[in-house]
């Protein structure tokens, strides 16, 4: 929660509204009370009014960092994923290191797919099922990630000559990362509006 106090009523109606509830008002009569004054403050209701902001940002932003924190550990387990079976058909095996690679990155590829729909996306994917046509979205948006990669780093290279040739594609991986975290996102695993299901709360 970012809110205090009776804020908390608008941090509970966007929360329901994000996940797809229906929200009712259902009226409260207080039959007892003829005349009185509010309890709610000039200041109060500023907070208000700023708290709606707050709600709106803290909680995009929060939702995002873990959806990339997510993106970025399944990114690592399909590197790993990667190099094991390039390392083991083409070192162990002597096969062609082009179409060996080719293969890796479909198979890390489908890996990394699986996870995010389960797992890192989860919650705009909640209810549907793997498709191949997210399937090819997502490794497109890997593509990109790629070309992104090689070309901020090559860049680097180019303008900063850096000491170390890793730092270089360091900033390129991160650079290819983001691209392909944004295209996942808004893309790939974005919330469509035949799946939004509403349930009354």
């Amino acid at each position: 929660m970012v809110t205090r106090g009776y804020s908390f009523q608008i941090e509970l109606k966007y929360k329901a509204f994000l996940r797809k509830c229906r929200v009712v008002e259902t009226p409260v009569v207080f039959p007892g009370r003829k005349a009185g004054a509010s309890k709610m403050s000039k200041s109060f209701l500023l907070k208000a009014l700023r708290d709606v902001w707050r709600v709106k940002f803290m909680g995009m932003r929060s939702a995002a960092l873990k959806e990339f924190f997510k993106f970025a550990i399944t990114g690592g387990l399909g590197t790993a994923t990667n190099l094991f079976i390039f390392f083991f058909c083409a070192d162990i095996f002597d096969l062609p290191p082009v179409p060996v690679s080719a293969a890796c990155f479909v198979i890390a590829g489908t890996q990394n797919y699986l996870i995010n729909h389960q797992w890192s996306f989860s919650g705009t994917t909640r209810g549907t099922k793997p498709s191949i046509g997210r399937w090819l979205s997502f490794l497109c948006a890997s593509l990109a990630g790629l070309g992104v990669n090689i070309g901020v780093m090559t860049a680097v290279l180019g303008c900063c000559n850096p000491p170390y040739k890793f730092i270089a594609q360091a900033f390129g991986i991160a650079s290819g990362m983001a691209i392909n975290f944004v295209f996942s996102k808004f893309l790939v695993f974005r919330r469509k509006n035949d799946e939004r299901q509403a349930k009354e709360i």
